[in-house]
């Protein structure tokens, strides 16, 4: 989900349409075929990303490189980084003027905004092969949203003077909306160069992502209690 759609759920201010639900990837791909007595063509079967090699590559015997070990480093930290589930429901809740809504929303903003800050500064501090300066950029690149995504919750809740008019709060709402936007393209850029490095360093999907690897260990991080 994207940062946006966070923000827009949890404060009727940034209300937009909800996002469609992504089509089933199974059934979708399925071609559609006419009822005809003739032969069926011979269909390619599409590379499955999931069953490809590195997909599992941190149960596969050996020793793995600088690079897959710090990859995997690097997503552990930022999946401990991502709000709980309990948060997301919380900056989900819209307020409907309610008192009690909007404090659990303040205190979950506080928690997110400081689990970010701790991960961003985790990101920088962590060690990158020397063969591969390229992921020491990404990883700062990482630090740098986590750290502007915490300011954006942070400037949500803190203390600040009220607009005197309604232009200037239009302005103040606009402001803090054009930084949201900007983090959620700043996402899929990083999503890019993550799934670029991957490829070139021979790395498997996130553990916590990846499809194969949940179904062997059972820890759906989208479904947490079972």
């Amino acid at each position: 989900m994207g940062f946006v759609f966070a923000l827009a759920a949890a404060c009727p201010i940034f209300s937009q349409a909800a996002q469609a639900a992504p089509t089933d990837e199974v059934f979708s791909a399925i071609p559609e075929v006419k009822k005809t007595n003739a032969k069926p063509p011979n269909y390619q079967v599409a590379p499955n990303a999931v069953a490809a090699p590195g997909a599992m590559a941190m149960y596969q015997p050996g020793p793995t490189t600088p690079e897959v070990r710090c990859m995997e480093a690097m997503d552990e930290i930022v999946y401990q980084g991502h709000p709980t589930v309990q948060e997301r429901i919380t900056l989900q809740t819209p307020f409907n003027q309610n008192p009690e809504r909007v404090r659990r929303w303040v205190d979950a903003a506080r928690a997110v905004s400081k689990r970010y800050h701790m991960t961003a500064k985790q990101l920088r501090l962590m060690t990158t092969p020397a063969s591969a300066p390229d992921l020491k950029t990404f990883a700062d690149s990482r630090a740098d949203w986590f750290d502007d995504a915490a300011m954006v919750y942070e400037d949500m809740f803190k203390p600040v003077r009220a607009a005197r008019t309604i232009e200037e709060l239009d302005s103040k709402l606009k402001t803090v909306q054009d930084r949201a936007d900007q983090l959620d393209n700043q996402k899929k850029t990083i999503l890019s160069a993550d799934r670029n490095l991957r490829r070139k360093y021979r790395v498997h999907a996130p553990r916590k992502t990846d499809a194969l690897t949940i179904y062997v260990t059972g820890d759906n991080p989208q479904n947490p209690g079972k």
